[in-house]
């Protein structure tokens, strides 16, 4: 059987393209979301932490979270990484000066700087929605 010299460097360059490549972008992606993930778990310790906020989009509201819950863009709701599903955190939009208490109940924000994302309520609350996100407070209330 004869195989031609332009099949096997197709063949070639096609299995060094699948194996060949040492960075990986989507693995790269899942070590950043990590570390970000490990950052923000040493800090809430700390139960007061100032960083990016963002809320979910009404286009989630009915599918489930990561706790089991349903999103309910009308409750007072929120996702953080790593905090336990069921804590209270006060989120305070430093623009506005407003306030709302929000309860964990799914994980996120997966965004690069966002350390927590709020319900579409919880926005309106404290007047984040024109925005779409920022500069927030957080504070643990109840753990």
């Amino acid at each position: 059987m004869k195989t031609s010299l332009p099949y096997i460097l197709i063949s070639g360059l096609v299995l060094f393209g699948l194996f060949g490549c040492e960075d990986d972008p989507i693995e790269q992606v899942n070590e950043t979301i990590v570390d970000e993930a490990i950052d923000v778990a040493d800090k809430s310790e700390v139960d007061v932490l100032e960083g990016e906020a963002s809320y979910y989009a009404d286009s989630l509201n009915g599918k489930q979270t990561a706790s089991g819950d349903f999103y309910d863009k009308n409750s007072f709701s929120a996702a953080h990484r790593s905090l336990p599903f069921g804590t209270k955190v006060k989120v305070t939009y430093l623009e506005t000066g407003r306030s709302v208490v929000v309860s964990v109940n799914d994980r996120g924000p997966y965004i690069e700087g966002r350390i927590i994302s709020i319900s579409g309520a919880a926005a309106k609350e404290i007047g984040l929605t024109d925005a779409g996100h920022g500069k927030i407070r957080m504070e643990v209330v109840e753990p």
